[in-house]
């Protein structure tokens, strides 16, 4: 928006799309500890599963 109205400058622009991209990354990283989490808790209560033919 400050960019397009001329009050911000590329620069600042892309420093704060970095910034986002970099938090949806720690997002992703961290949803996957999550999941990771998740199957090693499964696992270790003797859950499992079979492949399918």
């Amino acid at each position: 928006m400050q960019y397009r109205e001329g009050t911000a400058d590329f620069l600042v622009l892309l420093d704060a799309e970095r910034e986002r991209l970099a938090a949806e990354d720690s997002q992703a990283q961290a949803e996957i500890e999550l999941y990771r989490g998740i199957v090693a808790i499964y696992k270790a209560l003797g859950g499992g599963w079979q492949p399918q033919a």
